[in-house]
């Protein structure tokens, strides 16, 4: 995915519970996720692995952070890549979607 800082971030959630309609006794691949955005923060790579975290609701994955370029004095482009964790994958999905966006 590749976009502003919140439509990338808005649009992460949607993956929730995309394979919760397979049969459980079925095996799955599950998909590696790249999200590029940008972050202001004193650590952008924290900041937006933090943000992914939130936007999925979910703690315990690694996600694999760069900063790509300077876009402006203080705001880093970030790509993100993980592999969209199984508990996510499964999950019910929510009746209203997550607002994690936070304003840049």
């Amino acid at each position: 995915m590749n976009g502003s800082n919140t439509s990338c971030l808005m649009v992460a959630d949607a993956f929730r519970g995309i394979f919760r309609k397979i049969p459980n006794d079925k095996e799955i691949t599950l998909p590696t996720i790249h999200v590029y955005g940008f972050s202001k923060g004193e650590d952008p790579e924290f900041d937006f692995h933090e943000r992914i975290r939130i936007a999925l609701s979910e703690v315990a994955f690694e996600v694999k952070t760069n900063r790509v370029r300077l876009v402006a004095p203080g705001k880093w482009m970030i790509c993100a890549s993980f592999i969209l964790p199984e508990r996510v994958a499964i999950a019910k999905v929510h009746a209203e979607p997550l607002n994690i966006v936070k304003s840049l």
